[in-house]
This record gives C-alpha cells, structure tokens and sequence, in this order.
C-alpha cells in the first residue's frame, strides 16, 4: 500500500454523504481471559448523528493536510515518530490474523452495557465501494475504572442494544475523537496513527506476542556464548522470573527476531574479524559524550572479539545488538535510531 491509494480511499469518502455509506458502531471487549481469538465483537444501533461523527472522525484522521505532509512507513516495534502513519500486514503477527478472524464472528450476546472494564475500543465498521474497513477508537478510561459494576446513570448513553448522543459536544464517557488505526479489507493491512500505537498494540494484545518472540530469540543467542559472554544468562534474567517483565526490551528483542534482521545479525556474529570491526566501531561510539554514561558500563573486548552481557546492562548491550545506535551523515551527530 502506498499514500495514494489511502488519498483516493478518502477522496472517494468525501465525496459523498454518511447517508451513502454503510456505517455499523461496534465495541471490541474480552471478558474474564484476555485471549486475543477470544476477542468479542458487539453492534449497536445507533443514528445518523452517531454516524455523522463517527466519519468526521475519519475526515480529521486523513486530512488532506495529514495526507501531503505525513510519511507512510512500515510499522516499527520501537520507532514512533511524529507525522507518520504506520502499514502493518495483518500476516505480520499472528494476533492480528487471530484478532481480525474473532472480530468478523457473529455479535456477541454477552455485552453488559454496566460492565464495560474489559472494552478496549471502539469499532466504526463502514462499507464503501464493496469494501469493508474497521476504524479503532480508543476508550481507554473504561479500562482505568476500579468499579466493575457501573450504573445505568453514570454511563447513560450506553446501553445494551443502543448508543446514542455521540457528537463533539456529547461523547461516550471514555471515547476518544481520535482514530488510532484503520484496517482495510481488501489489503489486509493496518494503518496505525502515530498516536495511536500503543492502542493498536493493546487491541490485539501484541505485548505478549512480543515477549513470546523475544524468549525464543533471547533462548537462540545462547549459540553466540563464545562471542557473546554470558549471553546465557540472559533469557532466565529476563523470563525466568515472575517479576522480569520489561516491555521495551521485549520489543527490541522481537524486532531483532525478525527474519531479515536476524540473518544479518546471525551474519556478523558468526564472521569473528568481521564482528572484531564492529567491536571496535562501538568503542568509538562510547566515547561520544552524549552517551558516554549510557554505554560505560558496556563491556567490549575488541582484541579478544567478545561483548559481555550484564543484567545491569542490558540496555546498551541490546541496544548494540538491534543496531540502535546510529550517526546522522550531514551533522554526524550520534543518536539512539530505532
């Protein structure tokens, strides 16, 4: 998918009116287990007002001016820059092809409009064109409520079957204007708002598909231990515990898992004079003061070809491993890349 095509999908949108579209307001909610192929799917009846807002939402979410001056990019574990819609392919993780495939089931009747805990958004699905394209909508307040059990009155434009007073001035307790990301159909691919990342991630329950994908990989650089001492010790550091979770390192581990990566990865540590140049680049890096406290504790062995794990320093070791630190070429400025 490029820009153009997501230019003309909205050209064709405002163009014409929200009576022409098919527009259906959904949530997406789990009950007690948070399974992603559990992932429950209920439609409510609303009017055109309702659906009005819902497709300015999208209006504001692909303006044209977002449109001219935001970069299309693939959807990065780490990166999350500004001005920049990401596109990632439903087959990229198996939760979003679990999640995708429990959304398209039939309603779920088990939707307690006083029960609203376990919403994790808000689903615009509209059909144009014989396409069909769900919109995402955060509502994360619902999820930040200690109460299970809510009255009727303190959320009063929510009930079981109907949604009603949803425009700018009257939202659903909890709803966000924004749209976090738009799933197409007929591509079967995401575009996620820079903003809305960790929504999207939260959706389909990607962090624990990324800590299942960092475990492997960190298990597989036990093979480098002659390279990379202490290397072992890592994966029970980091998953041998019931208190080790670290969701940052979990994604730069899941991002250096990824196929092209890893085989380059794989590449230079298995070339010994090769890595012993490496080894040697990020000595000079160290140095930089900018991030001389940062890599200190690092230690690199260029002579001998090996770079010792910490616990205490897995940060910088990672951070070298998954090719975060990177120079600028005009001002040759270090900086931590994604």
């Amino acid at each position: 998918m490029n820009i153009d095509y997501i230019k003309k999908w909205m050209q064709g949108i405002r163009r014409i009116t929200v009576k022409k579209l098919n527009v259906e307001v959904l949530f997406a909610y789990y009950l007690e287990e948070k399974d992603v192929s559990k992932l429950l799917v209920h439609h409510f009846d609303v009017d055109k007002k309702i659906e009005e807002s819902m497709v300015g939402r999208l209006k504001k979410a692909f303006s044209d001016k977002k449109l001219k001056e935001y970069d299309l990019k693939e959807f990065n574990l780490i990166e999350n820059n500004d001005k920049t819609f990401y596109e990632c392919s439903k087959k990229r993780f198996s939760n979003l092809e679990k999640g995708i495939k429990s959304l398209e089931k039939d309603s779920s009747k088990e939707f307690l409009a006083n029960d609203l805990s376990n919403t994790v958004s808000a689903i615009v699905k509209i059909t144009y064109d014989n396409t069909t394209n769900l919109l995402f909508i955060g509502i994360n307040n619902f999820n930040a409520l200690k109460s299970k059990r809510l009255s009727s009155g303190f959320i009063g434009n929510v009930s079981n079957h109907s949604l009603s007073k949803i425009d700018d001035d009257n939202l659903i307790f909890g709803m966000g204007k924004r749209i976090d990301c738009v799933y197409f159909s007929d591509e079967e691919v995401f575009i996620v708002n820079p903003e809305g990342k960790s929504n999207f991630e939260k959706i389909f329950l990607l962090d624990e598909e990324y800590r299942r994908k960092a475990e492997k990989f960190a298990n597989e650089l036990k093979n480098y231990s002659d390279t990379l001492v202490n290397v072992e010790n890592l994966s029970n550091d980091l998953y041998g515990g019931v208190n080790s979770k670290k969701p940052f390192v979990d994604k730069m581990l899941a991002k250096m898992s990824e196929a092209d990566k890893k085989k380059k990865l794989n590449q230079i540590l298995n070339d010994k004079e090769e890595f012993k140049k490496r080894l040697s680049d990020i000595k000079q890096f160290k140095k930089d003061p900018k991030f001389k406290e940062k890599f200190n504790g690092l230690k690199v062995d260029e002579n001998n070809g090996t770079m010792t794990y910490e616990e205490e320093n897995i940060y910088p070791f990672l951070a070298v491993l998954a090719d975060r630190p990177k120079e600028s070429i005009l001002l040759r400025e270090k900086e931590l890349g994604s």
